[in-house]
């Protein structure tokens, strides 16, 4: 049992910074589009950041709940 929870928590780790990378890059690419297009940027980050907040409301109402499925799971196996 031990060793699936390191498993899991290496494959956690490296989901997390791989996600971090990703969004180090898209960062600096939205800076780079900043600085080529100040105006019209403006309404680019609004749609970025719109895009952000329905993947953080879609974690929140599903990825919690399928994880509260999971666990009943594991549970009744157990």
């Amino acid at each position: 049992m031990s060793d699936s929870r390191d498993s899991n928590s290496a494959r956690n780790a490296g989901t997390m910074l791989a996600l971090m990378g990703l969004i180090a890059v898209g960062f600096g690419l939205l800076l780079l589009v900043l600085i080529v297009l100040p105006l019209n940027a403006m309404w680019l980050i609004v749609v970025v950041f719109g895009f952000f907040f329905v993947g953080i409301f879609h974690y929140v109402t599903w990825g919690r709940r399928m994880l509260r499925v999971r666990v009943d799971e594991e549970e009744e196996q157990e």
